[in-house]
């Protein structure tokens, strides 16, 4: 409920609409980020994508994933809020953990 409530304000909008208008600043500053700082070797990275986004969704997340050599898990049921979907799912990742609700390859 909380949730719902702060994401129905009209603040929440603005910052929405702002964050769209900069996406194509803030991606290219991050490829930028990323061509000059890379991962280190075997750093743990895990892409997790909740599949309420679709399978265009989950397709990119999956590419974004290779891109980083990183190990890719579907999540559901979860929808854009994940971490607040499933906090379980999020936790499993961080201490590299697999577990129910989270599937796919490890790749």
């Amino acid at each position: 409920e909380l949730v719902r409530r702060c994401y129905t304000t009209s603040r929440v909008t603005r910052g929405a609409l702002l964050e769209i208008a900069s996406y194509g600043a803030v991606a290219a500053e991050l490829l930028a980020l990323r061509e000059r700082y890379e991962l280190p070797p075997g750093a743990p990275v895990t892409v997790l994508a909740a599949t309420a986004g679709g399978r265009r969704w989950t397709a990119r997340q999956r590419m974004l994933a290779l891109e980083l050599g990183a190990r890719f898990r579907e999540v559901t049921p979860a929808g854009h809020l994940l971490m607040l979907d499933r906090p379980d799912a999020v936790a499993r990742a961080v201490l590299g953990e697999d577990g129910p609700g989270a599937s796919g390859e490890g790749l």
